[in-house]
């Protein structure tokens, strides 16, 4: 996976926004909706799934992977974001880039019992 510094870094210095993509999962589960956090690596917090944008990845697409990879959720990610929020992405030496992140709902369909960050979170 590909470490987010360079490319916030790169961002900081040109003034812009971080663009990042989240997934919201949601599950249906003895008859009420359950909404799927995952725990940030930094502060323990719970956050959506989010990532950094690929040029080769919609951003349904990237919020469908950075669920798999942050919490072994796998489903159908809707190819339109149902809306987006700001915040501050802390990077190392104090310094932050304020992001932009655009949120896709995902219709969760299976819960992995390992994923590759399943030790980090």
């Amino acid at each position: 996976m590909r470490s987010p510094a360079p490319l916030a870094r790169k961002q900081e210095r040109k003034g812009q926004l971080g663009r990042q993509f989240a997934a919201l999962p949601i599950k249906e589960e003895a008859g009420e909706t359950v909404v799927m956090l995952v725990t940030s690596r930094e502060t323990g917090r719970w956050v959506l799934p989010k990532g950094w944008g690929e040029k080769r990845l919609s951003g349904a697409k990237l919020a469908a992977k950075e669920a798999y990879e942050e919490a072994g959720i796998v489903g159908e990610t809707m190819s339109k974001p149902i809306g987006s929020y700001r915040y501050a992405k802390q990077l190392p030496e104090g310094r932050s880039v304020e992001c932009v992140v655009k949120v896709f709902p995902m219709r969760v369909h299976e819960l992995l019992d390992t994923w590759p960050e399943s030790q980090q979170r």
